[in-house]
């Protein structure tokens, strides 16, 4: 049985973005490197940048942190 805690916000700012595969490559502020999808829920992924800050809704599953949402910080 997966169990999920309540979500907690990380801030990370994008370092690469891949519009072919659809995928964001993020630094948090909690040391760890991240990955948004252009399916993810939040921002508008087609207006990421690099540099850009964003706000990541991060839950976990089991032994595993997922980014179950995430919004544009004022830059």
């Amino acid at each position: 049985m997966s169990t999920a805690s309540h979500p907690s916000i990380v801030r990370a700012v994008v370092r690469e973005i891949l519009p072919r595969t659809g995928l964001a490559y993020l630094d948090g502020d909690d040391q760890r490197e991240w990955t948004v999808t252009k399916s993810t829920p939040g921002a508008d992924f087609a207006h990421l940048h690099p540099g850009d800050r964003v706000e990541l809704c991060v839950e976990r599953h089991d032994a595993w942190l997922i980014v179950s949402g995430y919004a544009e910080l004022d830059h």
